[in-house]
């Protein structure tokens, strides 16, 4: 994973395990009003928490992304040739960006957008999931004390059962799930995972676009992975014309169609200038010949051969088992403390190769649940 999508992935799993062990150990003794009302402050001064770590995550990381995009246009110019290293294009439609012609500050003003739009949005999708995870808790403990105050438990025992209910719906539900825009159910550090890569590649891409439109450049590459979904298969390793006004070329709108300079969220996929049509010599026409045929073939088919797709799919269903180990890892850390393995990668091998060993830190989970219950 990205070092920068890494960190914010590190601020959600940090703060869901501190929420699951606020759950799993407070105690409490007095009524159950008095217990829920205690139990959502503490929640919600979590989540606020959770707010204020995300907002700087994307103010910090989004504008270093993007202008390492520039920089990284501008030295892949200067590679070819057709910027002098300082900014000058060869062009000459562009000189040094010091010049005062106005050309400097125009550039750095579409910069300047650009960042301030994708850290809106960055900060408005990540609070809107903190949020919505704080109404679910909210939600799960008012109901759990509606349970325990329905079966007509006595005000000392109440607390108890309360507690008893809402284990057992965190338990069935997690409190890491929430429902995504298409309606697919997502933990909650997977999706910041999914909004860290998306807007990271948006600022990369935009960036590129933005600096190589300012240098009166048209064409850009996009990136080739292996093994890659069916959607992104068809549109990788075409040669792509950022206004669509090249007609050797589809238009990048064709790849990007939405909003966020991306095929899809979550999308590995990047641009990177393409400058082979600026030289004349027999190889180059040769590369531009190619890369108009390479880049006009059908994009109604899916190019991926049988053992792609199975790499593929396969690589997804290894991601979802990390992350249904990782819930699980966070939930026996929050209960067992030092008894549970001390890191991810050590639960995970545990598990994985030492059946005996797990069992038994099952075993003591169960052991320490039950203890926890009658000590409310």
């Amino acid at each position: 994973m990205d070092a920068r999508a890494e960190r914010l992935v590190l601020i959600y799993r940090t703060a869901l395990e501190r929420l699951l062990k606020i759950i799993s150990n407070k105690v409490f003794r007095g009524n159950a009003v008095a217990y829920e009302m205690a139990l959502i402050k503490q929640i919600e001064e979590e989540i606020q928490k959770l707010n204020i770590e995300a907002h700087g995550w994307a103010q910090t990381e989004i504008p270093q992304v993007y202008y390492a995009g520039t920089r990284e246009v501008d030295r892949h110019l200067e590679a070819a040739g057709l910027l002098e290293s300082g900014g000058a294009s060869a062009s000459g439609k562009l000189m040094r960006y010091a010049e005062a012609d106005g050309l400097l500050a125009t550039l750095a003003l579409l910069h300047t957008e650009a960042i301030k739009l994708i850290v809106t949005n960055t900060i408005e999708a990540l609070i809107n999931a903190n949020n919505y995870v704080g109404r679910e808790l909210r939600d799960s403990i008012r109901q759990a004390g509606l349970e325990a105050a329905a079966e007509k438990f006595a005000t000392g025992a109440t607390v108890k059962q309360m507690q008893k209910n809402l284990e057992g719906k965190i338990t069935a539900q997690g409190i890491h799930t929430i429902t995504a825009k298409n309606g697919r159910n997502i933990n909650v550090e997977s999706y910041a995972e999914l909004v860290a890569r998306s807007t990271t590649a948006e600022a990369t891409n935009r960036a590129t676009t933005n600096q190589l439109t300012g240098l009166d450049y048209d064409l850009v590459e996009m990136t080739t992975h292996f093994p890659t979904c069916a959607i992104c298969a068809p549109l990788q390793g075409r040669v792509y014309s950022i206004s669509g006004n090249d007609s050797r070329f589809p238009p990048l709108s064709t790849a990007h169609g939405g909003p966020y300079a991306n095929i899809h969220p979550n999308c590995r996929h990047r641009l990177v200038p393409w400058v082979k049509d600026r030289f004349g010599d027999d190889e180059s026409n040769t590369a531009v010949d190619e890369a108009i045929k390479r880049s006009n073939k059908p994009f109604n088919t899916d190019p991926r051969s049988k053992a792609e797709k199975e790499k593929y799919e396969g690589e997804q269903r290894y991601k979802a088992q990390m992350r249904g180990d990782r819930i699980q890892f966070a939930k026996y850390k929050a209960v067992l403390g030092e008894d549970s393995p001390g890191t991810f990668s050590a639960f995970r091998r545990i598990k994985k190769n030492n059946e005996e060993r797990f069992a038994e830190i099952e075993k003591q989970y169960r052991a320490a649940r039950r203890e926890q219950r009658k000590k409310d």
